[in-house]
């Protein structure tokens, strides 16, 4: 496998992130796609743009909450996906941060290839809250810590 280049987005690249949230948008996946709600997503967390030698493939992003990081959001484009590379970002950013040992994200129950790769990684789940995202849809709230993974 050819190894990700992983770079921090900027706001420069607005259209870029708007056009794969925009692509990812479904009941799986709630997201704002205008210029305005990315520009205030870009200042607002940390988002990391992937690509595959000069090609964009997709992109992770988070924030951290004292002693825990909250991935908000992970989409690979349409042409990519099936080849590990959510798993790739994902772990990135676990790995980005050494000393937290706590991590979580939301999935949609539904999204079963998406909350497969998170419970291979580790990751098991918290509760389903209904209408998460004001969506009319549910999202299980997924967590992964490295002391439970410590014990094992």
């Amino acid at each position: 496998m050819i190894p990700l280049n992983i770079r921090p987005a900027r706001l420069k690249d607005w259209k870029v992130i708007l056009n794969i949230e925009s692509q990812a948008l479904n009941k799986y996946y709630s997201t704002g796609t205008t210029k305005s709600a990315t520009t205030k997503y870009l200042n607002t967390e940390t988002i990391l743009l992937a690509y595959l030698k000069k090609n964009f493939i997709g992109k992770i992003s988070y924030y951290k909450n004292n002693n825990n990081v909250h991935i908000s959001g992970l989409v690979i484009d349409d042409k990519y996906r099936g080849n590990g590379y959510g798993r790739i970002l994902t772990k990135y950013v676990i790995e980005l941060h050494p000393l937290i040992n706590k991590f979580s994200l939301t999935v949609h129950p539904l999204n079963m290839h998406a909350k497969n790769i998170y419970l291979n990684m580790g990751f098991k789940t918290k509760k389903v809250i209904d209408n998460y995202y004001g969506d009319g849809e549910p999202r299980e709230l997924m967590d992964f810590s490295r002391i439970r993974l410590a014990k094992k």
